[in-house]
């Protein structure tokens, strides 16, 4: 613990740290055996089969519980129309906090300066220098995209 503490900012440390407290050393113990109404099965692959056959079943009765429409027809569905479905409590609305010129503006200074382009064909460098210019424009385009709720497909995360 001690070789840790000399180093303890790195994310790994954090992690061995937080681990060894929490009992979770990460060693696994391999299951030889597995006892289902009164068997005992031996066979790896049996086991595996079983785990699997129990975690689907745990999931058919969790959706069971929740009235998922898993059996209705989705092709006229919206993605909406089946999350509001899907769950018996609405979603509670969502109220984004528009952002300021001055948070566009050090956004932008945190960017490596690079001459590489990806979507857009404008390269980090190109941005920093001209943010003075653009921050204003970039702040207004984008608060209306957190009120409106629309964002430009390449800014979706896949």
């Amino acid at each position: 613990m001690q070789t840790k503490l000399k180093n303890p900012w790195t994310k790994k440390t954090v992690w061995d740290i937080v681990n060894l407290e929490t009992n979770k050393t990460g060693n696994t113990e391999e299951i030889s055996t597995l006892k289902i109404d009164g068997n005992t099965i031996s066979d790896r692959q049996e086991i595996a089969n079983a785990s699997n056959k129990y975690i689907l079943t745990v999931a058919e009765n969790i959706n069971m519980k929740q009235n998922a429409p898993c059996s209705q027809n989705l092709d006229n569905t919206t993605p909406i129309q089946f999350l509001t479905q899907s769950f018996k409590h609405p979603f509670p609305n969502m109220k984004l906090k528009s952002v300021s010129t001055k948070e566009i503006e050090k956004m932008i200074k945190f960017l490596k300066p690079k001459n590489s382009t990806v979507y857009d064909g404008i390269s980090t460098k190109l941005i920093k220098i001209s943010s003075s210019f653009i921050s204003s424009p970039l702040t207004h385009i984008c608060n209306k995209s957190l009120s409106s709720g629309i964002f430009p497909d390449l800014w979706n995360m896949r």
